[in-house]
């Protein structure tokens, strides 16, 4: 009878202990929301102009919208605007809207190394943007391996590799796409300790190793020109 009585006790205490851990892991897990300053509200820009590789590169997106409070589920956008680019020859492209906050040119004349000058007229307010078309360099070779990562589970590593120009000033905007990226992915590469060399760039998922990795590598000449006013 003893021997029932103390096993009985220890279930209960085993019972009681993993309620406990439960509520705790439980707790673990509230959603915590901050309290977040609205800032004053400001029209945003976004004109990149890209001319892919086998393409004319005729039609070109801008896109005009509002800043929004951080916990916001969607974007004011902006109709109603003016929007143009002039190249150094003085050929103007005009952008319709074609849905809120959507402005495209459908004859964009892309030529390397030329002047861009962007004009905006939003909300009786306006804006302009100058920036040259520059050419990026060409990608030399791609490599896939599966490689451990820090926790030791398989991930799927892409690596691509490119030459750096010698005696120039460069930044490397990379863009990551992929089925299963609710948004593309970008990393910023300066050249500051690479001039002139081969340049290396790794991207890994590790939740994605059973799922085949797209990734467009954009061997692209573009104009981008984001302002936020």
């Amino acid at each position: 009878m003893q021997r029932f009585v103390k096993y009985n006790f220890k279930h209960k205490a085993l019972t009681l202990f993993s309620l406990l851990l439960v509520l705790f892991f439980s707790s673990c897990e509230d959603v915590v929301t901050l309290d977040l300053e609205t800032g004053e509200t400001r029209l945003v820009v976004d004109a990149e102009i890209i001319w892919q590789k086998g393409t004319t590169g005729e039609v070109q997106t801008i896109k005009i919208s509002k800043t929004a409070p951080y916990y916001n589920n969607t974007t004011p956008k902006v109709s109603g605007a003016q929007v143009r680019i002039e190249n150094s020859n003085g050929d103007v492209f005009t952008f319709n809207e074609t849905e809120p906050g959507s402005y495209v040119c459908t004859n964009f004349v892309p030529v390397i190394n030329m002047d861009y000058k962007l004009f905006v007229t939003a909300e009786g307010q306006s804006f302009t943007a100058v920036e040259k078309l520059t050419s990026v360099t060409p990608i030399d070779r791609v490599e896939q391996k599966v490689v451990p990562d820090f926790g030791g589970e398989d991930v799927i590593e892409l690596t691509f590799y490119y030459k750096d120009p010698v005696d120039e000033t460069n930044y490397y905007l990379t863009d990551y796409k992929s089925d299963f990226l609710i948004f593309p992915e970008y990393e910023l590469t300066k050249d500051e300790l690479y001039n002139g060399n081969e340049i290396n760039t790794r991207f890994s998922d590790e939740d994605k190793i059973q799922r085949e990795l797209l990734l467009i590598l954009q061997t692209a000449v573009f104009l981008k020109t984001s302002i936020i006013i």
